[in-house]
């Protein structure tokens, strides 16, 4: 596996108009201080990659198969 550095991924990810996601446990903690259940902090993550799969399945072609 090849590793690159931030900033190449994301002037990567940039010039070819995806998005990198971020995550920063300070706001959250700020946020909700409450939060020391995983779930409740991995759900933001989980929605954007669950959009990218279905951005990918659709350019695929393969929206609407099993």
């Amino acid at each position: 596996m090849m590793l690159i550095s931030n900033s190449k991924m994301l002037k990567k990810a940039q010039r070819e108009g995806y998005a990198v996601p971020a995550f920063n446990v300070h706001n959250l903690e700020t946020e909700y201080p409450d939060a020391n259940d995983p779930r409740k902090y991995i759900t933001p993550g989980k929605l954007a990659m669950q959009k990218v799969v279905e951005n990918k399945i659709i350019i695929c072609g393969s929206a609407g198969r099993i």
